[in-house]
């Protein structure tokens, strides 16, 4: 609440005087002589006689809420408007076979993985985020987008095998950064999930790396799966579920090019991040989601309710009473 012409507030002092002579001549007893009071007695009721003492502090009331009007009282409300500049994020997992080993229980690194990256979404609902998966070829899952329902759909229906097979690291890194290169946002990100070592793509690692790096967009990347890797399950329409084979017989475990994804975060102002379960996983995407907070803008603004009309129309009203009731029913002697 405040008053907005407190320069008003002087004309109190000038009125006062004025108040108090009303006052003194309002309340001095009127003299009328009668041959006998006790008829006028009879005639005068009760309810009469408290309106006629309650008058003159009536009439001040009405000054008092003139007066209160012309001082301007405003209920002052007082609101933000919070604006997010926001970070543009592209996710790219790698969706080759290898992301069926199951070495993060109860799920395969797969399962886990798109587990994690949906949890990372709902928590920056001020960004806007998107989806690149690669195999030996890359494709956009879906385009930077603020609609978060549509998003966590899309990754849902993500499948290992839908981009080929192969791992082309570079490629997705390309993909990605073509999504962000148009980007006006101030933070521009890409968040590589991979468990395997690059053997496919028309562009390399390290080419894709400078590419981002131009475009001041920086790489998260994070290695998954166990120290010295894990066999691939295969689904044999014969034997069933069985694993992958080296050519002399023996099980094929998974292998992580760690230096490839060191010297791609390295190059473009991220980090690198192994993650060997999913509990670890989803500690790295909160790191990420730490290190690239949203920044805030917050504007402070006040709306004013001016409440000058109102309350002179209180006053109007009570000093329209106060003529119908001493005009009308107590016919008041002057």
């Amino acid at each position: 609440m405040r008053l907005a012409n407190l320069w008003a507030i002087f004309l109190i002092p000038i009125l006062f005087p004025f108040v108090v002579y009303w006052w003194r001549n309002r309340t001095r007893p009127i003299g009328i002589v009668y041959s006998d009071t006790r008829i006028a007695a009879r005639t005068e009721q009760a309810w009469q006689r408290l309106i006629i003492k309650i008058q003159p502090y009536w009439r001040l009331c009405v000054i008092g809420l003139v007066v209160l009007a012309v001082l301007r009282p405003q209920a002052v409300t007082r609101l933000q408007d919070i604006s997010h500049p926001g970070v543009d994020i592209v996710i790219a997992m790698d969706v080759s076979g290898s992301m069926l080993a199951e070495d993060f229980k109860p799920d395969n690194r797969m399962t886990a993985a798109k587990k994690v990256a949906s949890r990372f979404i709902e928590s920056r609902p001020n960004d806007r985020i998107g989806m690149v998966v690669f195999g030996a070829n890359a494709l956009t899952q879906c385009p930077i987008t603020s609609d978060r329902p549509v998003l966590l759909e899309l990754i849902d229906r993500i499948e290992v095998g839908m981009a080929g097979s192969g791992t082309a690291v570079g490629m997705g890194i390309a993909t990605a950064a073509n999504r962000l290169k148009t980007s006006n946002a101030k933070s521009k990100v890409i968040v590589l999930v991979t468990d395997g070592v690059n053997n496919a793509g028309e562009i390399t690692p390290e080419e894709a790396a400078r590419i981002a790096s131009s475009l001041k967009i920086k790489v998260y990347s994070v290695g998954i799966g166990k120290e010295g890797g894990a066999p691939i399950p295969v689904i044999d329409p014969v034997l069933g579920k069985t694993y992958e084979k080296n050519p002399d017989g023996t099980v094929a475990l998974t292998e992580l090019d760690e230096p490839l994804l060191k010297m791609i975060a390295e190059t473009t102002g991220g980090r690198y991040f192994r993650a060997t379960n999913e509990r670890v996983l989803a500690d790295i995407y909160e790191t990420i989601n730490r290190l690239e907070k949203t920044p805030t803008k917050i504007t402070y603004y006040n709306r004013y309710t001016d409440w000058f009309g109102a309350i002179l129309w209180v006053a109007l009203g009570m000093l329209f009473v106060e003529i119908v009731v001493t005009r009308l029913w107590l016919r008041v002697a002057p």
